[in-house]
């Protein structure tokens, strides 16, 4: 199933559970308002009639003054108490009943005086009566509702006390059922039930908007992940907002964009890399078919001097261990497992030794090496031959490319070291690909272009960063020093 409406149904069923929920609980409360406004409706009927007949022996008595004082307890008030509760009776829809304090039953409802009747009887009497009547008697207004399985619908009885000179003289019970409460309740659970239902359409279709809504970015998301799977990188889902979601689309954004700059960076390591076999196979190629003419003019015996031949062998073969041992080397250093000797050195005499060492070919090309001493030294832990390595490959390119009368500066200063050249200076497309494994610059075609690599591998085994700014007339290495405390202090 998909999401979408995996979301919507789970909408659903949420609005469905509060529907039914508001519902249920709305058919209770309706019901007990209306039970409640129909016992209320009843009792104040109750308390009318009663003080209606308890006013009956009053008037009696101002007519008749010899019953004064005698009350309903003699049975003298009953005849017109029994006409005035049959012209009730006949207006009104309660079954009412009026019982005396001797529970003799002086109205039933159908208006006929029950002398000598008692009050629980089954026949003239609802369910339960006796204890509404018992209550009624103390003084208090007692209920009670019950289903009736002769009408078939929910009845309510009352009892009220009827009061005659501060005292209990009767009860007066009266007998209904709730008129319209099951038809109201029908009508209302009828009404309720069409507003759900509207509303659970117009819900529903919210809803669906809603998840639509939702899913959207993610089936964006799920679309750029196949295709990035597929080797395109270049979909973007370009989410707005900054919630959850939008944060996840610009993860995979940004994901795509270092998956298709990754690409790009192989393919031209690739290309270097091919080209970089291609020139190691001219290097490592041309000594070899040198050293193998000069053996077969020998084996020929056309060789000329065998001095100079010797001397032309052992040139080559020179050249060719050099390129090996280059190659091995910078393997060597780019091997994590791969330990240095580390301790403490003085950079001041490191320069020192790798200035002197350059001086003889400075001086075969006419090329001025200077060397700027630094006066506070702080000495720096690593590897003495490593590092020696490291200044004379920079020092040999310069002086190399350094045209006859021109000037290699070495300055030490500030924890820093600078070789500065007057050479031709380096392209800017080459310049950020210098350091590089693979990478021949404009200037080195043909050439392994090893030496560089080597020098950088060396340098971050030391934590020393190499800047080059360069224009033509004008290249300077800048080599920056770590702290003592951040140098690597491993020993092998």
């Amino acid at each position: 199933m998909k999401l979408v409406w995996k979301t919507f149904f789970a909408f659903a069923l949420v609005l469905l559970f509060f529907a039914v929920s508001i519902g249920i609980l709305f058919g209770q409360l309706f019901r007990q308002n209306t039970l409640n406004a129909f016992k209320e409706s009843l009792a104040v009927h109750a308390r009318q009639l009663a003080e209606a007949v308890a006013d009956i022996p009053a008037r009696h008595e101002v007519n008749r003054p010899e019953m004064a004082g005698r009350g309903m307890q003699l049975g003298r008030n009953q005849r017109e108490i029994s006409d005035y509760l049959d012209f009730l009776a006949g207006h009104a829809s309660e079954d009412i009943w009026l019982i005396d304090r001797d529970f003799n039953l002086l109205m039933s409802p159908d208006g006929a005086p029950n002398e000598g009747a008692q009050p629980d009887s089954p026949v003239l009497l609802p369910e339960n009566a006796r204890q509404i009547v018992e209550t009624a008697f103390t003084g208090v207004s007692a209920y009670t509702e019950q289903f009736s399985d002769t009408i078939g619908q929910l009845t309510l009885t009352i009892g009220q006390p009827v009061m005659e000179n501060g005292t209990v003289s009767g009860v007066l019970l009266l007998h209904a059922p709730v008129a319209g409460l099951q038809e109201a309740n029908r009508q209302a659970n009828l009404i309720l039930l069409y507003s759900l239902a509207s509303g659970l359409l117009i819900a529903a279709a919210v809803a669906l908007f809603f998840s639509r809504r939702l899913t959207r970015p993610l089936i964006r998301m799920k679309r750029n992940a196949a295709l990035m799977a597929s080797g395109d990188y270049s979909s973007r889902c370009n989410p707005s907002g900054n919630d959850e979601m939008a944060s996840l689309g610009r993860s995979l954004d940004t994901l795509g964009l270092r998956l298709e700059e990754a690409r790009t960076r192989a393919a031209v390591q690739e290309a270097s890399r091919q080209d970089f076999l291609a020139a190691i196979s001219h290097e490592l190629r041309t000594p070899v078919t040198v050293l193998r003419g000069l053996l077969e003019a020998w084996q020929d015996g056309i060789a000329g001097d065998p001095d100079e031949t010797r001397a032309q062998m052992l040139t080559e073969t020179t050249q060719l261990e050099r390129l090996i041992s280059d190659l091995l080397e910078l393997s060597r250093l780019q091997q994590h497992d791969f330990t240095l000797r580390f301790e403490e050195q003085s950079i001041t005499q490191i320069l020192e030794d790798a200035v002197r060492s350059m001086k003889p070919a400075a001086a075969a090309r006419k090329v001025d090496l200077i060397f700027v001493k630094c006066d506070d030294e702080q000495p720096l832990s690593g590897d003495y031959g490593r590092l020696k390595q490291m200044f004379l490959t920079v020092l040999d390119n310069a002086v190399r490319v350094s045209p006859e009368g021109s000037r290699v500066t070495v300055t030490y200063r500030d924890r820093a070291v600078t070789i500065q050249d007057q050479g031709p200076g380096i392209a800017a497309r080459d310049l950020p690909h210098i350091f590089e494994r693979y990478y021949q610059g404009t200037e080195t075609k043909g050439s392994s272009g090893l030496g560089l690599a080597i020098a950088k591998a060396i340098a971050d085994r030391h934590n020393i960063r190499i800047d080059v700014l360069s224009q033509p007339g004008d290249t300077v290495f800048r080599f920056l020093l770590p702290d003592q405390a951040s140098t690597p202090a491993r020993v092998k």
